[in-house]
């Protein structure tokens, strides 16, 4: 389906976006991810770390932004967490 792009949509209600929450939504076949500020003011930007292609969704808020943990050695580190608890060293190598 085509879309009209540089154009107004309504993306969400303000109450749908909570303060320190994370909230995504597609929109023209893109994923966008929202989140308020510090401030409070609503903001817009792709739901994908522009480093690993991870959705940010999948992150935590961080004040003025979005972030995810990229985890390298993702079975070892499930692995770890189960077994123990704990996360490993961030430096571990396989």
């Amino acid at each position: 389906m085509a879309f009209l792009r540089n154009t107004w949509y309504v993306a969400a209600w303000g109450s749908e976006i909570e303060v320190q929450q994370l909230f995504s939504r597609t929109l023209l076949n893109e994923r966008i991810l929202f989140f308020r500020d510090t401030v409070g003011r609503i903001q817009a930007i792709k739901d994908r770390c522009p480093h690993r292609f991870a959705p940010l969704s999948l992150g935590r808020h961080c004040g003025d932004a979005a972030a995810v943990r990229a985890r390298r050695l993702l079975d070892k580190l499930i692995a770890t967490e189960q077994a123990t608890g704990e996360r490993p060293h961030s430096g571990a190598t396989a």
